[in-house]
């Protein structure tokens, strides 16, 4: 490594360690600098060779987009005001966006997913009628975001770790692998929120089964699609689609406006008596945000990115399969998945590893390595990203 790389990597640690909490972790045991970033690459400085960006699914039609540089340039030198004030930014995206939407919904804007899945769960709390009668499902290996609300339906931290903290809402956290009959023993259970497929729990699947028995037994199902919208998982635009349901609540945020704060909370009509009397969100909806996240429905359209990513995921998958020996099984679909090693294989060594070869990749629950890059990830790029794999397997296994 350049010395003059490791002397800012060792002066951002120290004022990292000076000016915030142990809490703001970062990822790596040495990390690396970013001082720029384009498509799916990662620059550093002073280092000629990017890092490849198998894990940023926030910018979801890749880093420093040239669309959506210019869509904020375009919407911020007009004006940025909230939604009090009558814009067209606001009306003409989610006229845009209404087309993914099934029919009998309303929309309010956020700035996250965070956010989103806070207003979900206080529709639902609100449906209920008081905190005492709020009973509300989960699954183990959920996560879903930061705020008081969130972190009640959270079985995980955002590292992939359980959370020990205690729940203050009576939640259930159902095991995905159990049948789904178990819902049967929890009647006065209204509400469940879920991710089709667990992103920090490793990008793992929950079955088309599940999904059907919580929609027959809930009255209010919010399906959590903050990692997965957007045709992330290939064969649909949300993740849910694939068990031909319609949730009460859909949730989204990340790749929305491609890194520009945004988040949604999609819901049936018939629930805006729960919401308050008065919705305000300063930033939620902003005109600048919706000039942003209009362009990301128009690239993955002109694009195809969704086909593109069924397209890539399956090849990825397939290509990685070859590894029979190490690799078990790799779950989730299209650019959203998880690598399960076997016990053999020391998969935090093997994301360090892969980082030192300059491929950025994240390790979720129970040591998944987890895969979800910008959609416009290249067969090239995979080409070189699997064979540095197999080179590392083979180093690793030469070592013992």
């Amino acid at each position: 490594m350049d010395m003059e790389n490791s002397v800012i990597e060792k002066q951002i640690k120290e004022e990292r360690t000076e000016f915030f909490p142990l809490s703001l972790y970062h990822s790596f045991e040495k990390p690396f600098v970013v001082e720029r970033a384009n498509d799916y690459y990662y620059y550093s400085p002073n280092d000629e060779n990017p890092y490849i960006d198998l894990y940023n699914n926030v910018c979801h039609i890749g880093h420093s987009n040239p669309r959506i540089v210019e869509a904020v340039h375009s919407a911020y030198s007009t004006i940025n005001i909230h939604t009090r004030y009558f814009q067209e930014n606001l009306t003409k995206y989610v006229k845009h966006l209404q087309q993914y939407i099934p029919d009998g919904y309303k929309v309010l804007f956020t700035n996250s997913g965070s956010e989103a899945n806070d207003l979900a769960l206080q529709i639902a709390l609100r449906h209920s009628g008081s905190n005492q009668r709020f009973k509300i499902g989960s699954f183990q290996r959920s996560y879903h975001g930061t705020t008081w609300l969130c972190n009640q339906v959270s079985h995980l931290t955002p590292t992939g770790v359980l959370d020990t903290y205690e729940k203050d809402l009576d939640v259930h956290f159902f095991n995905p692998e159990d049948s789904p009959n178990m819902l049967y023993n929890f009647p006065e259970m209204k509400s469940f929120i879920l991710e089709t497929f667990q992103g920090v729990g490793g990008n793992q699947e929950i079955s088309t089964e599940w999904l059907q028995h919580i929609r027959s037994r809930v009255k209010i199902m919010i399906c959590d699609e903050v990692q997965t919208g957007f045709g992330r998982t290939g064969n649909h635009f949300w993740a849910f689609q694939k068990a031909n349901i319609l949730p009460d609540i859909i949730t989204c945020g990340k790749p929305i406006a491609n890194g520009y704060p945004m988040g949604a909370c999609i819901f049936k009509k018939e629930l805006e008596s729960y919401l308050p009397s008065t919705y305000f969100n300063t930033f939620g909806g902003n005109s600048v945000s919706c000039q942003v996240a209009k362009v990301v429905l128009e690239e993955l359209e002109e694009k195809k990115l969704q086909e593109h990513s069924k397209e890539m995921g399956e090849y990825l998958k397939k290509e990685l399969l070859d590894y029979e020996d190490d690799i078990v099984r790799v779950t989730g679909s299209g650019l959203f998945l998880g690598v399960h090693f076997n016990d053999k294989i020391n998969v935090k060594e093997m994301v360090e590893r892969l980082k030192d070869h300059h491929f950025i990749v994240g390790i979720g629950y129970n040591n998944i390595l987890r895969i979800k890059p910008p959609m416009t990830i290249t067969k090239e790029a995979i080409n070189k990203f699997v064979q540095t794999v197999g080179f590392i397997l083979i180093s690793m296994a030469n070592k013992k």
